[in-house]
C-alpha cells in the first residue's frame, strides 16, 4: 500500500512515506525487546544498575549491574549469561537494523534530490496524472480522514498529495522548541489551517509582443538620455481614453490626470519637443477599457513616437487604485511592449523589476492634502504619545459570495490567514489588541461591475472609521493579499499609506505576491514592522519586543515618506518620474536658486581674490539609497551638500603628484600651533574656503553703516550682500557705503518679509552663509571661531545666543524662553553660520504653511529655521562663545519691541509643532569654546583668540 500511495507523491511526500516505514519496522522490535526484558524482570533500574525504559536517556538499552529488581518479591534476581547475552544480541541487531535503514532514507534522499527535475510518475499513466491534477487538492484534516478509512491492501484509487510539506511533521531544532528555551519566549502555534488552501493566482495573458524580461539596457535607448544634457520628459497630448463625462471612474480619475501634469511640472524635467526628450509619458485609464486588452494596444500603436515596441515610454494609470478589473476581479493584463509601465495593479510574477514601477493610487482614497477625512472630522499625524489605546488593531471582514455573507472560519485576507488565526491572535493580545473581524462593508466598496461584492477581504465601515482606528493604534495589522485581485490590493495599500498618514506604525504581514509601492528605492523595513504571514501567531510576542525608540523612529519615517513621496498625485508621478531617472544614470534636477534685482553694487576691490565653495561635485554620488531614505529624500541635487566626509589627517601633505597648492600650515616646535599662527591657518579637515554675510536690513541706514563698518578687515571674509528688505523704498542715493575689502551687494526684495533672510541668492557662491541683523555687533575672532566649529559641523546652525523651548503645563503647550538657562535648543539666525543647502530647504522643503505664518506676524523665521535643521539633522544647533544677548545702543524700529513680540513666538511654538506632528527642537547642554580659552599658557605662548 505504501508503494501504491508513494507513487501519487513528490519526492518529499516519499520520504515522508519511508520514514514512516521505518518507523513501523522499529516499533514492533522495540516492543519485542520490550517484552523479552519485561518477562525476565521488572525494567527499573535500583542504584546498584539495571534497565529503566522510562528514562529520557538515549542509551537506556544498556544493562548496567548484573542483577535487576524481580517483580515479584522485590528482590534481586540473577540473570545468567546466557539470557544477558541474548538480550544484549538482540538489542544489538536492533540498531544494525535502525541504522541500515537510516543509511538507506539519507541515501535516497540524496538520490532523489539529484533527480528531482527529472521524477516522472509513470504508473498512473498519463490520463489518471491528468485526472488527479484536476482534482482539488485537500486540507490536511480532511486528507487525514481519507487516508484512515482505506483499509490495508486496499486498491482504492486516492490522490495522496500531501497538503504540507514534510518540514511540517517535524518540529525543527530552534530556540523557541527547546526544552531549554526562555520563559518569555513564544509558544509555538499551529500553522494556519488556510495555509494549504490559498488559490493560485490567475493572470490574464499578455499577448503580442510584450518584452517579459526586460531591463534599462536591453529595453531603453540611452542614446536618446545623453550625459551631456539634463534629463527631461515629453507628455502626450493623447490619453486613453479622454476623462469626458462618460469615464467609469469619473471626476477621480480627471483629478489623476491634473495631478500627473502637476507632477511632471514641478519635477522640472518637462520637455517641450519628443525629439529632445529622455522618456515620453502616455496616460491611460486601464478602469475604462473593460477586459478589452486589445483597445489599450491598439491606442499605444497609434501614438506618433511609439515606433512599434514602446523604447523609452512611461506608461502611467491615471486609474491607479480605481476600478480595475475583469468582471472576476483578476489584473488586467495587456500588450505594452518595451514601455515602463507604472501602475498598482501588477503581481509580482507580472512585474518586470527594476524596469516597470510599482505604484500606490494616484489619488490616496482617504484624504485630502491637509489630513481632512470625507466626513469633514479632522484626523492628523501626531508623533507623541509613544503608545495609544490600542497596542494592535485590525478591521476587516472576509466575504466570498456576497455582501450579505457573514465571515466563517474560512480564509480571509487572500486565502492565507484565517479569522480563527486572527481571532487567536486577539485573545492572545487581550484588551490592548483591538480586532473587528464581522463588520458590514461600506456601499460602493470592492463591487464588480456587475454590481456584486468580489471575492476577498475588505476594510470595516468608512475611510473616517478606519482613520479613527488607526489614529488611536500603536501598530496597525496589514496583511498582503494572496488571491491576484485588484480591489484587495488596493485595500491593502490604502491600509499602509493610511497608517503613515496617521502615525500608526503597520505590521505588515507579507505573501510576497505584491511589492510595496516604490520599493526599488524605499526602505520599508525603517518605517513598518514586516514578517511573513506565516508567523501571525507569533505577532504578539515580536511587538513586545519593539521598543520606545524604534516605535518613534519607524513613526516619524514613516511620515517622511509619506509626504515626500506618497501624499498626491503629483508627489507620486515625481516620485516615478526619479525613479526611471535613476536609472538612466542622469543627475537629478539642480535645487533653484533666487535672482533679486541689484539696487547697489561696489567696484571689487584691486586686492580682492575669490574662492567660491565647489559645486556640483556629487552629480553622481549624491543620490544613494541612503539619500532617498532620509530626509529631505533625492528628488532633488544641491550644488552645494553639507553631507561631507571628513578627510583623514595628512591629506594636505599627501596630495596626488604635480599639486602645486601650498595647503600645509606653519609648523613650529612640533607641530604646536598657537598665537598668530594658529589664527592665519585655517585648520580642519576640509579645504580652505570664505563664507559669505547675508545682511537682513529694513529703513535704518546709519545702523546698517555701523553694521557694513563692523566688516572691515574681517578674516575670511567672500562678500557682503544686503538684503534691504523693503518693497516700497529703497535706500537713499546719498548714502555713502563704506570700503569693504571685498565685493558689496545691496539686492532689493519683491515684497517685504523675514523669510527673506534666507533666500538662496543666485550670487551666494560659498557653502558657509553668515546671518547677520543689522544690530548684531561681534569680535571678528569671536566671527572666525565660529566659522572654524561650522566647518567640523557643517550639517547645524552655529550661533551665538541661545534660546529654548518648554513645556507650559499650565496653558498646555510649548513656550519660548529667552532666559538664562543650562540648557538651549535654538540660536538667534540674527547671529549665525548657516549652510546654503538649508536656505533652499527652507524656501522650496519645508512646509509653506510655516512661512505663511512668518509672513503673518513678521516674526518667527528663526524659531522656523531652527525646526527645520533639527527635523532634518535629529541633532541640536551648536552654540559658540559667551553672547546670550547683544545690546544695539541707538537702535530704534526693532521688531522685538513689539509688547506682543514673545506672545506671538509662544504662538509660533505650538503652530509650527502641530506642522510638523511633533516638537523638533532638540535641547543640549553643551557649548563649545576654543581649546585654550581660560587656559594658562606660558608667557611665550599665544591663545587661540584672546577672548574666545
Amino acid at each position: 500500500m505504501s508503494r501504491r500511495l508513494c507513487d501519487r507523491c513528490s519526492v518529499r511526500q516519499m520520504l515522508t512515506a519511508v520514514a514512516l516505514v521505518a518507523f513501523m519496522v522499529f516499533l514492533p522490535a522495540a516492543f519485542l525487546m520490550q517484552t523479552l526484558i519485561s518477562s525476565s524482570g521488572t525494567s527499573r533500574r535500583r542504584p546498584g544498575g539495571g534497565l529503566d525504559s522510562s528514562s529520557n536517556d538515549p542509551d537506556r538499552w544498556r544493562w548496567g549491574s548484573d542483577r535487576v529488581p524481580d517483580l515479584e518479591d522485590g528482590g534481586e534476581t540473577a540473570v545468567s549469561t546466557e539470557e544477558k547475552k541474548r538480550y544484549q544480541d538482540e538489542v544489538d541487531e536492533l540498531r544494525v537494523i535502525a541504522k541500515s535503514l537510516r543509511d538507506e532514507i539519507n541515501a535516497m534522499h540524496t538520490s532523489w534530490q539529484n533527480h528531482a527535475g527529472n521524477v516522472q510518475i509513470a504508473a498512473a499513466g498519463k490520463g489518471k496524472m491528468a485526472e488527479r491534477q484536476a482534482r482539488p487538492k485537500l486540507s490536511l484534516r480532511d486528507a487525514a480522514a481519507k487516508a484512515e478509512a482505506i483499509p490495508d491492501g486496499s486498491d482504492s484509487e486516492f490522490d495522496m498529495r500531501c497538503p504540507r510539506p514534510v518540514d511540517d511533521f517535524l518540529m525543527p531544532l530552534s530556540p523557541v522548541n527547546m526544552k531549554s528555551q526562555a520563559p518569555d519566549a513564544p509558544k509555538i502555534m499551529p500553522r494556519p489551517e488556510s495555509l494549504a488552501a490559498y488559490p493560485v493566482p490567475k493572470y490574464g495573458s499578455s499577448g503580442g509582443s510584450r518584452v517579459r524580461s526586460c531591463t534599462v539596457s536591453s529595453c531603453m535607448d540611452l542614446g536618446r538620455c545623453s550625459l551631456s544634457r539634463p534629463f527631461s520628459a515629453f507628455l502626450y497630448d493623447e490619453t486613453l481614453p479622454d476623462g469626458g463625462e462618460k469615464s467609469v471612474a469619473g471626476e477621480a480619475v480627471r483629478r489623476a490626470h491634473a495631478g500627473i501634469r502637476l507632477g511632471l511640472a514641478q519635477s522640472g524635467y518637462t520637455a517641450h519637443s519628443a525629439d529632445d526628450a529622455c522618456i515620453l509619458i502616455v496616460i491611460v485609464t486601464t478602469s475604462d477599457t473593460g477586459s478589452d486588452r486589445s483597445k489599450l494596444t491598439r491606442f499605444l500603436l497609434s501614438l506618433k513616437h511609439w515606433r512599434g515596441d514602446g523604447r523609452n515610454h512611461l506608461i502611467i494609470d491615471a486609474a491607479s487604485g480605481q476600478l480595475h478589473k475583469d468582471d472576476d476581479g483578476q489584473l488586467l493584463d495587456f500588450d505594452y511592449g518595451n514601455a515602463i509601465l507604472s501602475s498598482m495593479h501588477r503581481a509580482f510574477n507580472q512585474h518586470r523589476h527594476s524596469f516597470d514601477v510599482f505604484m500606490p493610487p494616484l489619488e490616496p482614497e482617504s484624504v485630502m492634502s491637509d489630513g481632512k477625512a470625507k466626513d469633514g472630522k479632522l484626523y492628523h499625524y501626531t508623533l507623541l504619545p509613544t503608545y495609544r489605546p490600542a497596542l494592535l488593531s485590525f478591521s476587516a471582514a472576509e466575504h466570498s459570495q456576497g455582501r450579505d455573507k457573514a465571515p466563517g472560519d474560512g480564509a480571509i485576507l487572500g486565502h492565507y490567514v484565517s479569522s480563527r488565526d486572527l481571532s487567536a491572535l486577539k485573545q492572545r493580545g487581550g484588551a490592548e489588541f483591538v480586532f473587528q473581524l464581522d463588520c458590514v462593508v461600506a456601499p460602493g466598496r470592492g463591487e464588480s461591475r456587475a454590481g456584486s461584492l468580489l471575492p476577498g477581504y475588505y476594510l470595516c465601515g468608512s475611510r473616517a472609521d478606519q482613520d479613527k482606528l488607526v489614529a488611536q493604534s500603536t501598530f496597525t495589522l496589514v496583511v498582503e493579499p494572496l488571491a491576484a485581485s485588484a480591489i484587495q490590493l488596493r485595500e491593502f495599500v490604502s491600509q499602509l499609506l493610511a497608517c503613515f498618514r496617521l502615525g500608526s506604525v503597520p505590521v505588515v504581514l507579507r505573501t510576497y505576491v505584491y511589492m510595496f509601492p516604490f520599493e526599488e528605492v524605499l526602505d520599508w523595513a525603517k518605517a513598518a514592522v514586516v514578517l511573513p504571514a506565516a508567523r501571525v501567531a507569533e505577532v504578539n510576542f515580536v511587538l513586545q519586543h519593539v521598543y520606545e525608540d524604534d516605535i518613534l523612529a519607524m513613526r516619524r519615517q514613516g511620515h517622511f515618506l509619506w509626504t515626500t513621496y506618497l501624499s498626491s498625485a503629483s508627489t507620486i508621478t515625481e516620485t516615478v518620474i526619479n525613479i526611471v531617472r535613476r536609472r538612466t544614470g542622469l543627475p537629478a534636477k539642480v535645487l533653484a536658486t533666487v535672482s533679486l534685482q541689484t539696487h547697489h553694487k561696489s567696484a571689487i576691490p584691486s586686492q580682492y581674490s575669490p574662492l567660491p565653495s565647489p559645486t556640483f561635485r556629487q552629480n553622481f554620488t549624491y543620490e544613494s539609497l541612503e539619500r532617498w531614505n532620509k530626509p529631505p529624500g533625492a528628488m532633488f541635487l544641491p550644488p552645494m551638500s553639507p553631507y561631507v566626509e571628513h578627510k583623514p589627517s595628512g591629506w594636505e601633505y599627501i596630495r596626488r603628484k604635480g599639486d602645486a597648492r601650498k595647503l600645509h600650515p606653519v609648523v613650529e616646535n612640533g607641530g604646536a600651533l598657537w598665537g598668530e599662527a594658529f589664527q592665519n591657518y585655517l585648520a580642519g579637515t576640509h579645504e580652505p574656503e570664505r563664507f559669505t554675510v547675508v545682511l537682513l536690513t529694513y529703513r535704518r541706514e546709519l545702523v546698517l553703516y555701523n553694521a557694513l563698518q563692523r566688516l572691515v578687515n574681517l578674516p575670511r571674509l567672500d562678500k557682503v550682500i544686503v538684503v534691504w528688505n523693503d518693497d516700497q523704498n529703497g535706500p537713499s542715493e546719498e548714502v555713502s557705503w563704506p570700503e569693504l575689502q571685498v565685493p558689496l551687494e545691496v539686492v532689493k526684495v519683491k515684497r517685504n518679509s523675514l523669510n527673506n533672510r534666507f533666500l538662496p541668492l543666485d550670487n551666494i557662491q560659498t557653502a558657509a552663509v553668515l546671518s547677520l541683523d543689522d544690530d548684531t555687533q561681534l569680535r571678528h575672532e569671536e566671527i572666525d571661531f565660529a566659522f572654524r566649529a561650522w566647518r567640523e559641523n557643517r550639517h547645524r546652525l552655529v550661533g551665538f545666543p541661545g534660546r529654548f523651548h518648554s513645556w507650559d503645563s499650565r496653558h498646555g503647550g510649548w513656550s519660548y524662553n529667552a532666559n538664562y538657562s543650562c540648557e538651549l535648543s535654538m540660536v538667534l539666525t540674527g547671529a549665525a553660520f548657516v549652510h546654503k543647502f538649508y536656505f533652499h530647504l527652507y524656501s522650496h522643503f519645508m512646509d509653506e504653511r510655516i512661512r505663511e505664518h512668518v509672513d503673518k506676524v513678521m516674526n518667527c523665521e528663526d524659531i522656523a529655521m531652527n525646526m527645520l535643521v533639527s527635523h532634518l539633522t535629529q541633532q541640536p544647533p551648536i552654540k559658540v562663545t559667551l553672547r546670550w544677548t547683544f545690546h544695539c545702543s541707538g537702535c530704534t524700529d526693532a521688531l522685538s519691541d513689539n509688547t506682543e513680540h514673545f506672545n506671538e513666538r509662544h504662538q509660533c511654538m505650538n503652530i509650527f509643532s502641530d506642522v510638523y506632528g511633533y516638537m523638533p527642537l532638540i535641547k543640549t547642554q553643551t557649548r563649545i569654546d576654543s581649546v585654550l580659552f581660560k587656559t594658562r599658557v606660558p608667557h611665550n605662548r599665544g591663545k587661540c583668540y584672546t577672548f574666545v
